[in-house]
């Protein structure tokens, strides 16, 4: 069952909400909690052949307070299996040299960090734009360990 997110306006409703606005994050490396996750197909490319997707929506915290989300696909093939190994390593469910059956279920709500980058395209109508791009999915922090014997 799709989830429903808002309402429909009638004809006559009273309307205020401007929107938050869109957010361009930095570059640089931010950790993020995957706020979304839906199987999806490409449909092909010039440079990726039809095969199944998952399409991700990372939500990160910028230094001032505000929040944006970047929407990541990861291809499901075989060109592309060293990001889905970055993606798995870095919200810890693989280790480095690894081999993983890939679990989704457990993608929802998953944590880790990535690189990301500013992207530049020309819109439909010409103009210049901008948007985020996950560039690297990096590893887990080092987990310290809260006392380690012989350290006082």
């Amino acid at each position: 069952m799709a989830e429903t997110i808002g309402r429909e306006l009638d004809w006559d409703d009273e309307i205020e909400n401007e929107g938050g606005g869109w957010v361009l994050l930095p570059e640089g490396e931010y950790d993020f909690i995957v706020e979304k996750f839906e199987r999806g197909r490409h449909e092909g490319s010039a440079k990726i052949p039809p095969c199944n997707k998952a399409v991700l929506t990372l939500g990160m915290d910028c230094a001032d307070g505000r929040h944006a989300s970047v929407d990541c696909n990861l291809f499901l093939y075989d060109r592309f299996e060293w990001k889905l190994c970055q993606f798995f390593t870095s919200i810890g469910a693989r280790k480095h040299g690894e081999r993983l059956k890939m679990n989704w279920g457990q993608v929802p709500g998953a944590r880790g960090r990535c690189k990301v980058k500013i992207r530049d395209y020309t819109k439909r109508d010409g103009t210049p734009g901008q948007s985020n791009e996950i560039d690297a999915f990096l590893d887990p922090a080092e987990q310290k360990p809260a006392w380690t014997a012989g350290a006082f």
